[in-house]
C-alpha cells in the first residue's frame, strides 16, 4: 500500500499548486493510513453520500405519485405537512446511517491496517 500511495502522491504534486491549495490537499500527510483516511473521508464520502441524498430524497418524494398512492394517503386524517415530515425524517434517519456506516467502516479499516496505532 505504500507503495501505492507514494505513486499517488507523485501524481498529485504534478497538479498546479493553485489547484492543491483549492482543494486543501496536504499530500505530506498520505505517509500514513490516518493522513489518507482524512483526505478520503474529507473529498470522497461526502460527494458519494450527496450524491445518494439528492437521489434517495427524490425517490421518497415522488415515490407516492409514481405509485399512484398519493391520493391515498390524503384521503387519510393526515395533513400534508405530516406526511412531508415523516418522509423527511425517514431521510434523515437514512443519510446518518449511511454517514455511520461510512464513518465505522473507515475507523475498523483503518484501525485493522495500522494495528489501532494512530499517529497525525
Amino acid at each position: 500500500m505504500k507503495e501505492n500511495i507514494s505513486k499517488v502522491t507523485d501524481f498529485y504534486y504534478i497538479m498546479p499548486e493553485a489547484f492543491r491549495v483549492a482543494f486543501n490537499l496536504q499530500i505530506d500527510k498520505w505517509n500514513n493510513v490516518l493522513g489518507f483516511y482524512v483526505t478520503y473521508f474529507v473529498y470522497f464520502v461526502p460527494i458519494i453520500t450527496g450524491c445518494y441524498s439528492i437521489i434517495l430524497g427524490t425517490r421518497l418524494l415522488s415515490k407516492e405519485e409514481q405509485n399512484k398512492t398519493a391520493e391515498f394517503l390524503l384521503s387519510r386524517p393526515l395533513s400534508r405537512s405530516q406526511i412531508i415530515s415523516s418522509k423527511l425524517i425517514t431521510f434523515f434517519i437514512h443519510i446518518l446511517g449511511i454517514n455511520l456506516l461510512a464513518f465505522l467502516t473507515g475507523l475498523f479499516g483503518s484501525g485493522i491496517i495500522s494495528d489501532w496505532e494512530f499517529r497525525t
